[in-house]
């Protein structure tokens, strides 16, 4: 019975600090700083396929379907881009420098309630006949102008052809783009009013509308009546942009939910094999306890005997466990975000806690053992 109580508590350990990791994991990468404010915005995917134009019209379009949104009463910002954060969708960027783009219209950083750290936002000026300009945010500046002011300096856009230098005017906060896993990377940010109808003729554009006060959702039916009056042959549909964010993180949180449960569960169980082994041992070693109380043995004595056998067992399978974790971790590296697989607080951690809860299993059978009666137990014998 010490044996199985044994492996009982080191597979139970094992299969906790598994938990524990994923659980601490998903919990780091909710806490990850977005850069915007994902309660706050409503997100309108207007699509113009249906609407025949030329890219020059799409952008007039465009242009008109944020001037009709932005008026609607209960808007306090409202902005356009190509690409939404965090949606999920695919992105254009460049895998050598690791540099994402997205194409935004004026107001956008202020919907999403992204800071415009120096510099300016983009205007209603910034159209395909003026000067090439972008807007880049701090980690760019972390990466590729280190001590040095940035506005003013220019930047090619390596997917146009000729390559073209645009002109820095802006540095906004940095702001998770494709999804807190990933992290915060470089931003080139373009006016979409450059970007000639959008990246290989893309119809669709995103907006992000900022309410006043109140939820975002109370102003989907006036803003759907401000698109469909700009051209009813647009098609829309409406979302939240803290959906897009739960989404994101969606796989890792039932991950983390599933492990808890069942770590919970082996903690359980190994609390409950260790009482069952305690008491077993209380009830064979009655007679010995009573010949000790016999003997003069005080209950302090008693108690301290029980309990100490009990947390032997579970100190050598603590151990085990920790061995056996540290062997099996390493499978979980790809799953975890901001730990390692032998993080040393969760073993910890973890190890204490079972050191608590044997303890606090053991203490009942151990007080019954402190209460044998001497004569009761001798006679029984």
């Amino acid at each position: 019975s010490s044996s199985l109580a044994i492996l009982q508590i080191a597979l139970s350990l094992t299969l906790v600090i598994c938990a524990a990791l994923l659980v601490r994991s998903f919990a780091r990468l909710s806490s990850v700083p977005l850069g915007f404010d994902p309660d706050r915005v409503l997100v309108v995917n207007v699509d113009t396929e249906r609407v025949r134009t030329d890219a020059a019209g799409r952008m007039r379009l465009f242009d008109g379907i944020l001037d009709a949104v932005r008026v609607v009463p209960g808007v306090a910002h409202a902005g356009g881009s190509i690409w939404t954060p965090v949606d999920g969708g695919m992105r254009m960027g460049d895998s050598q420098s690791r540099v994402a783009f997205n194409f935004v219209t004026a107001g956008w950083f202020a919907a999403y309630g992204t800071s415009v750290r120096a510099g300016r936002d983009f205007t209603v000026r910034d159209t395909a006949g003026s000067s090439p300009v972008v807007i880049v945010n701090d980690a760019f500046v972390r990466a590729f102008m280190p001590g040095a002011s940035p506005l003013g300096e220019t930047i090619p856009y390596p997917r146009s052809r000729p390559e073209v230098l645009r002109t820095v005017v802006g540095v906004v906060d940095d702001a998770v783009f494709e999804s807190q896993r990933e992290g915060i990377q470089p931003i080139v940010y373009l006016p979409v009013a450059q970007s000639g109808g959008g990246p290989a003729g893309r119809t669709a554009i995103s907006l992000g509308v900022r309410p006043a006060v109140g939820a975002p959702l109370q102003l989907a039916r006036s803003v759907g009546d401000a698109v469909r009056a700009v051209d009813p042959d647009l098609s829309f549909s409406f979302g939240l942009l803290e959906d897009h964010v739960q989404a994101s993180v969606r796989q890792e949180r039932v991950v983390a939910m599933l492990s808890g449960f069942f770590g919970a569960l082996a903690l359980v169980i190994a609390a409950l094999g260790l009482y069952g082994v305690t008491s077993y041992t209380v009830n064979r070693r009655v007679t010995e306890i009573g010949i000790r109380r016999a003997l003069g043995a005080q209950r302090a004595h008693v108690l301290g005997l029980v309990l100490g056998q009990s947390l032997t067992l579970t100190g050598v399978g603590i151990g085990i466990g920790l061995a056996v974790a540290a062997a099996m971790t390493g499978a979980l590296r790809g799953l975890l975000f901001g730990l390692t697989p032998g993080d040393p607080a969760t073993f910890i951690g973890v190890a204490a806690l079972f050191a608590i809860v044997a303890t606090l299993a053991a203490l009942l059978p151990a007080h019954r053992a402190t209460r044998v009666d001497p004569l009761v137990a001798l006679r029984n014998e």
